[in-house]
């Protein structure tokens, strides 16, 4: 008796679940459907174990759940494959970027400081930069030999510092004011652009519509640049929402997640709800050698390391 009713119970996040993942199908035309589809990875978690008591049971229930939780599992599995082969002795010639949205409110810049010495990347870029990180990390990153800061109050101050001869332009987004930070250079002979920013949170919908907005404005940017392209920033969506799929379908380029797994980056506090907003886009010639999310600084986001081919 007990055990039928646990069983029952068990049906509740169940069938959410699968509720959920169908209302996810629709993230390209629907608000609040683009908001849950964010969490695919959880909802196959919860679908799988239910699925393991429940299924003797409830066949017919199991049965659809099953066809449900595939639809999940479809777009987390590419996530492990496709990656370029690597070895440690080919990341000693690579070229090596950190990004890290540090949380406009941590103070906690002697870690972040650690972090960088300990990796020591050819190019650091940061977001929710405020005049006080700026303050800082301008005197204590004297490795860095070129830099450009634009800080602001709010949550989208950027910027870069590099130990590479980088030509630095800011540019905005046309809809939002939102800054772009574009660093060309050279690299193997080849001519590189990074475009560094940091997109609205859906918070609201007309946050969610300046989103759609930005990532627009984004692809018309890539597409009227003919340098090998990498574009970094918190873009507050996950590879699961349509929106991702369009702009990786518009631009052409490669994200470079694929091969090394989830990598959830955000938030640091709650690992059963963490997701992936903090993005690396690569022209697709370019080589992804590693990218590894890092241990903590203090900020509700981990920072990312991506490794790339000469």
């Amino acid at each position: 008796m007990k055990k039928n009713i646990i069983l029952k119970l068990l049906l509740i996040p169940l069938i959410s679940a699968n509720v959920f993942t169908i209302i996810s199908l629709l993230s390209g035309f629907n608000y609040y459907a683009d908001i849950i589809c964010n969490f695919a990875f959880q909802f196959f978690i919860i679908q799988f174990i239910c699925l393991l008591f429940t299924s003797n049971k409830y066949k017919k229930t199991a049965l659809i759940s099953l066809f449900i939780m595939l639809l999940n599992l479809y777009q987390i599995i590419p996530l492990y494959f496709s990656h370029d082969n690597f070895t440690e002795d080919s990341k000693k010639n690579s070229l090596s970027i950190i990004q890290l949205n540090i949380y406009r409110d941590n103070k906690d810049y002697p870690s972040v400081k650690r972090l960088l010495d300990k990796y020591k990347p050819d190019i650091f870029l940061i977001n929710e930069l405020c005049p006080d990180a700026a303050t800082y990390f301008s005197k204590e990153l004297t490795d860095y030999k070129l830099k450009k800061l634009i800080p602001r109050n709010d949550f989208f101050g950027v910027g870069i510092f590099s130990k590479i001869d980088i030509k630095v332009k800011d540019l905005y987004l046309k809809k939002t004011s939102t800054p772009i930070i574009n660093a060309d250079f050279k690299f193997d002979n080849n001519d590189y652009s990074i475009y560094f920013t940091h997109l609205a949170s859906p918070e609201t919908k007309t946050m969610f519509d300046n989103r759609t907005a930005q990532l627009q404005e984004l692809t018309h940017i890539v597409k009227t640049n003919n340098n090998r392209i990498i574009i970094a920033g918190d873009f507050n969506l996950t590879s699961y929402s349509s929106y991702f799929k369009r702009f990786i379908k518009n631009t052409s380029l490669k994200y470079s997640r694929k091969g090394f797994g989830l990598q959830n980056s955000w938030p640091t506090f709650t690992p059963i709800f963490r997701i992936c907003l903090d993005h690396f886009f690569i022209s697709p010639e370019i080589k992804v050698l590693d990218r590894k999310v890092l241990e903590p600084i203090g900020s509700d986001h981990f920072p990312v390391l991506l490794y790339l081919s000469k």
